[in-house]
């Protein structure tokens, strides 16, 4: 798993902090349902980034769904937490 450091190049920059980049599908799900049963809700990239949200700080990590390429996103508080259990 590809961990990666959000820097102003990366879209979501200003929201989260990391994200990751699971191997395949199946540890992309894997990851993704614990988030959901952790951490709870969370939203596409996309619309968080692309619309005003009011309240942004309710969404505390993201995920971004390609068939080329899937991550998940991470402000630093949950990026903590993930590290624990997957790192």
């Amino acid at each position: 798993m590809n961990i990666v450091k959000l820097d102003k190049r990366h879209t979501g920059h200003t929201i989260f902090t990391h994200y990751v980049k699971p191997r395949g599908t199946d540890e992309f799900l894997s990851v993704r349902n614990w988030c959901f049963d952790t951490l709870g809700i969370g939203i596409e990239r996309d619309l968080i980034v692309s619309r005003n949200y009011h309240n942004r700080a309710q969404f505390t990590w993201a995920w971004h769904w390609n068939k080329n390429e899937n991550r998940i996103y991470f402000t630093e508080q949950t990026y903590t937490m993930f590290a624990l259990k997957w790192v």
